[in-house]
């Protein structure tokens, strides 16, 4: 157990070390037809509400987490990865388990596929989710005693910004396009 926790805890420090490193970074591909990227990493904590009869629905845990996106200026997610922690408030702030998921879909609806391990079950686990604007509705499937465990998430985590086409560009005379393409420059 202690071999899987280690596991996930070094898979979320690759994915956070970029936001910890100077915040969202943006890469820009250009180049005629072209569509635009941007790769968006945010720090983000929230509140988790489980859906069961174990745990009442007043009293939340709180989570914390990183994203990271890729966006295109189509507004489809490329790629994407979100590694998250909750904490119980069960006698104080008690560590209660790990996440780290894959990302797909769009800027408006994410979905949420990943692996992670619950302390207070002792189990590894699966998780699915749908996420939105400051809010992911999913599930857990723990792996030594199976079932499921649905929980609602209020987060400080908008959609990824918005990311815009990049233009086409043409250079005037003839020739062939620049390395570094601005608009109206002459031709090589």
């Amino acid at each position: 157990m202690n071999k899987i926790l280690s596991l996930l805890l070094s898979l979320m420090l690759c994915v956070a070390l970029p936001a910890f490193a100077g915040g969202p970074t943006s890469v820009v591909i250009a180049g005629p037809g072209t569509v635009g990227k941007h790769t968006q990493t945010t720090i983000y904590a929230g509140l988790t509400w489980t859906l069961t009869d174990r745990k009442p629905l007043s009293r939340p845990d709180l989570i914390v987490g990183v994203r990271s996106v890729k966006v295109q200026s189509n507004e489809r997610i490329s790629s994407g990865a979100d590694a998250s922690v909750r904490f119980a408030f069960n006698d104080g702030l008690k560590f209660d388990s790990t996440r780290i998921s894959v990302l797909q879909g769009d800027r408006d609806l994410l979905r949420n596929i990943g692996v992670g391990y619950s302390r207070t079950a002792q189990s590894p686990l699966f998780t699915a989710a749908l996420q939105v604007a400051y809010a992911r509705l999913g599930t857990d499937l723990e792996l030594s005693n199976p079932k499921l465990q649905p929980y609602f998430e209020l987060l400080t985590l908008d959609k990824p910004d918005k990311v815009r086409p990049l233009p086409s560009f043409a250079c005037s005379g003839p020739g062939t396009l620049p390395p570094n393409p601005v608009p109206g420059a002459p031709c090589l």
